[in-house]
C-alpha cells in the first residue's frame, strides 16, 4: 500500500485493489498476432540462413551475409519474445485500484518510479467486462473500442495523456475478482 499512499488525494480511500494474474499468451486477440509473429520470424530465420549460405552467391561478401543473418535473427527473436515479455511485465508491474473517487492503474518502472493512470469516477460513462478463457476478466473503465481491446496488455507503454486524447478507456487486464471490483463502483455504470 506504500505506492498507492503517495498518489491518493487527501481523504481518498481504497475500496478495491487487484493485479493481473495467469495471463495466457494465446488469449484472443493476441493469439492470432502471436502466430503471425512466429510465422514471420520463421521466414526471417530461413531467409537469413539462405541468403548467408547457399543463396548468397559467389560474389557475396562474408561481412554482408553475416550482417543479413544477424539482422534476421535479431528481428525474428524480437517478434517472438516481445509478446512473452509484455505478458510477464504486466503481471509483475501492474496494480489496479478503485477508490471512493477514482479508478487507478499503477505500472512500476523500477524501484522508485511508476506510471500512474487514473480516471475520476464521475468521468466514467460506462464500464464493460470481458471474460477471458482463464476465468479472469478485462474491465474497461470507459467506452470499450476495438482499439482498446488491442491495447489492453500494452497500456503501460503509453502515457495517460495519450490515452485520454485517443479516448482509450482505463483497463484492468486479467483480474480474477472482477465482480468484487464492480461491486464498489457506482450503480448504473456496468454493462
Amino acid at each position: 500500500m506504500e505506492k498507492i499512499d503517495s498518489i491518493l488525494q487527501p481523504g481518498e480511500t481504497v475500496k478495491w485493489s487487484g493485479r493481473p494474474q495467469n495471463i495466457k499468451l494465446m488469449e484472443a486477440p493476441y493469439g492470432t498476432s502471436f502466430v503471425i509473429r512466429v510465422i514471420v520470424a520463421i521466414i526471417l530465420f530461413a531467409g537469413g540462413f539462405y541468403f548467408s549460405g547457399p543463396g548468397a552467391g559467389a560474389t557475396a561478401k562474408p561481412l554482408d551475409t553475416t550482417v543479413i543473418l544477424c539482422v534476421c535473427i535479431i528481428v525474428g527473436l524480437y517478434l517472438i519474445l516481445d509478446p512473452i515479455l509484455v505478458a510477464r511485465k504486466l503481471t509483475r508491474t501492474a496494480t489496479y485500484y478503485i477508490t471512493d473517487r477514482r479508478v487507478i492503474a499503477c505500472f512500476a518502472k523500477g524501484v522508485h518510479e511508476m506510471t500512474v493512470k487514473s480516471r475520476n469516477l464521475d468521468e466514467l460513462d460506462e464500464v464493460t467486462v470481458d471474460k477471458l478463457s482463464n476465468g479472469n476478466s478485462v474491465i474497461y473503465l470507459g467506452k470499450k473500442t476495438n482499439r482498446a481491446v488491442r491495447k489492453a496488455r500494452i497500456q503501460y507503454c503509453y502515457t495517460d495523456a495519450q490515452d485520454k486524447e485517443e479516448n482509450i478507456p482505463l483497463m484492468f487486464y486479467s483480474v480474477p475478482n472482477a465482480q468484487e471490483a464492480l461491486s464498489v463502483l457506482p450503480a448504473g455504470l456496468c454493462r
